[in-house]
């Protein structure tokens, strides 16, 4: 599906560009629409990319407003992070040794630069989740 810029275009751009989500009901169909784009994009047109970004980004605001994350301690993400991948305390032994992961899993002692490296290796993710 290409879209052909016309006048009807450039009426259905303007009308989008004042969307706002404003229930739930709003956001299901702001969706489904977004995942639509997505795959019009995806199977290569690439002249929606600036719509999809807008309604991937007015989806992120209500999302912000209404559903906000919280932010995590450094433990509770890596008990996150433990729980995904099935490990336990055992399995963290090529970090620290288990005397350590037991006082960073009890909040006794904080994680170091050296344990945030090895962590963000093991689990793939940015260091900065640990912060």
């Amino acid at each position: 599906m290409n879209f052909v810029v016309n006048n009807e275009t450039e009426k259905v751009s303007r009308f989008l560009l004042n969307i706002q989500i404003n229930t739930d009901e709003e956001l299901d169909r702001a969706i489904v629409y977004a995942e639509e784009l997505t795959d019009s994009f995806e199977d290569g047109n690439t002249v929606i990319e600036p719509l999809l970004d807008y309604v991937l980004n007015v989806i992120e605001k209500y999302e912000n407003k209404h559903y906000p994350i919280e932010e995590s301690s450094p433990i509770t993400v890596l008990r996150f992070l433990m729980d995904q991948n099935g490990h336990r305390q055992k399995d963290l032994i090529d970090i620290a040794p288990k005397s350590a992961i037991s006082e960073i899993l009890s909040g006794k002692r904080h994680l170091n630069k050296n344990h945030i490296e090895k962590l963000s290796k093991k689990y793939h993710t940015n260091p900065s989740v640990f912060f």
